[in-house]
């Protein structure tokens, strides 16, 4: 596919091939053509089988360039007239080629050979369609349709956009990271997995690792942990803590055992039930556990979260109210309103890709999506306003320890890094002033932590 194609003796060996397709098809097709068909077929013949095997090469180069993957048996070359600059979808298409390197306005109303290619991401999705205008043996212009918004063009430097129901109102600006003041705070320095607060004015966390939960409570800076008690032979696969904006007092904790009977040389946890405590650790409720295994718990509007494969079911107590389809096998979630609109977002993994979605009663609708497929960060996910400039971020740790960030520009999520040695940064608002905040942790997170509060 695409990328993959390095080999310069599979190269020739297409073009052989591809000479010999066409020759042959030519013969065949004017064999049992009426006179009429036959004019209609050379009138057509507008690139020769060399041509055809010479501009794939270029396109391939050219994808390559651009570590975009694509599917070389989708290329149709056809006749096709450059988009004109008198039409919107026209200037953007152009505006999209000269992003990439090309001034295809040059061309605007021309007839160009063009070449139809199947864009895809880096898990093998579809991405789109790629429109590459070709002449005298080289490239004159290119741009791609998403094929979540074909009505618009892109430029092969934007590979993670928005589909078409993205309705954000505010993006990230280059406001400088504000000012804050630095505490050492050797706590919880291998992140959070989610966050919530006392009910009367203290930060709490819950962090989950090797099969044990435990809950922190910031004061100033420094904080005090309590271990929450599971049965015997039980294990914690996920942990969350309500906080004041859920109208619940309560920490959720998805418990299960190990499963030794399968051949497996590792046993795996199987989920059984969710527990649910109080605050100070004590048991008020259980919620029996879904066939499939809850794979996360959260809090959200007074309702308690729980999914399981591609479902969210909302508990109020131990009763179910609903379940929504989400179509992602979700195995963490944080919302946000990232654009200040007063309308919430989710940001959410398969514990592979990065999604921003909506939901509401009838499911759950995907604004952006990383299109990774790959293990590339822990887990977690924090978001928060570093630079204060109205529009929240949101950051992750890669599985190298580094830390992430995602900002919100008008065309996706962008990726970027933060700090200067690849830090990992924990955002949340620690003192419940309003503004977030954040620990540093380095690679080595044995070693030290600080807190940063904004001033």
């Amino acid at each position: 596919m695409g990328i993959a194609s390095q080999i310069t003796g599979e190269k020739s060996m297409k073009k052989l091939l591809l000479s010999v397709m066409v020759i042959t098809g030519l013969f065949a097709f004017t064999g049992c053509m009426t006179p009429a068909e036959q004019e209609q077929t050379v009138e057509e013949s507008f690139i020769t089988a060399e041509e055809i095997a010479e501009y794939k090469d270029i396109i391939e180069d050219t994808f390559n360039s651009f570590y975009w993957y694509y599917d070389d048996e989708s290329v149709e070359f056809s006749e096709k007239k450059v988009p004109s600059t008198n039409t919107d979808f026209g200037k953007a298409a152009i505006k999209a080629s000269e992003d990439a390197g090309w001034k295809l306005g040059r061309f605007s109303g021309d007839n160009l050979i063009c070449a139809e290619v199947t864009l895809l991401h880096y898990n093998g999705n579809t991405a789109g369609i790629a429109y590459v205008y070709l002449d005298d043996g080289e490239v004159k212009g290119i741009y791609y349709s998403p094929v979540y918004n074909a009505n618009k063009a892109y430029s092969l430097n934007d590979r993670n956009i928005f589909t078409a129901k993205a309705d954000f109102t505010a993006f990230e600006t280059n406001a400088p990271i504000q000012e804050f003041d630095v505490k050492d705070f050797n706590y919880m320095k291998k992140g959070f997995s989610s966050s919530g607060d006392t009910g009367s004015g203290n930060f709490m966390a819950a962090v989950t690792d090797d099969g044990k939960a435990t809950i922190y409570t910031v004061w100033g800076k420094s904080a005090t942990s309590m271990v929450i008690d599971v049965n015997e032979g039980e294990s914690v696969i996920d942990c969350a803590v309500s906080g004041k904006e859920d109208g619940l007092n309560m920490i959720a904790v998805i418990v299960g055992r190990k499963n030794e009977t399968g051949d497996d040389a590792e046993s795996r946890v199987m989920p059984e039930r969710i527990v649910i405590y109080n605050k100070e650790g004590s048991v008020i409720n259980y919620i029996e556990g879904d066939e499939e295994g809850y794979s996360f718990v959260d809090f959200d509007k007074g309702y308690i979260m729980a999914g399981h494969g591609e479902f969210i079911d909302f508990y109020r107590g131990d009763k179910k109210e609903k379940t929504i389809y989400t179509g992602i096998n979700i195995t963490a979630i944080k919302k946000c309103d990232f654009d200040g609109d007063g309308k919430d977002e989710y940001a959410v993994t398969d514990g592979l890709d990065l999604y921003v979605c909506r939901l509401d009663d009838s499911g759950m609708d995907v604004l952006w999506r990383t299109n990774i497929s790959s293990v590339f960060f822990d887990g977690n996910i924090y978001t928060g306003d570093l630079n204060a400039d109205g529009v929240s971020e949101i950051y992750l740790i890669d599985n190298n320890g580094s830390g992430v960030k995602y900002t919100l520009t008008e065309k996706g999520f962008k990726y970027g890094t933060v700090g200067e040695n690849g830090e990992a940064w924990y955002v949340a608002d620690f003192n419940l002033d309003g503004k977030s905040d954040y620990i540093e942790a380095t690679k080595d997170t044995g070693v030290s932590a600080k807190m940063y509060l904004a001033k």
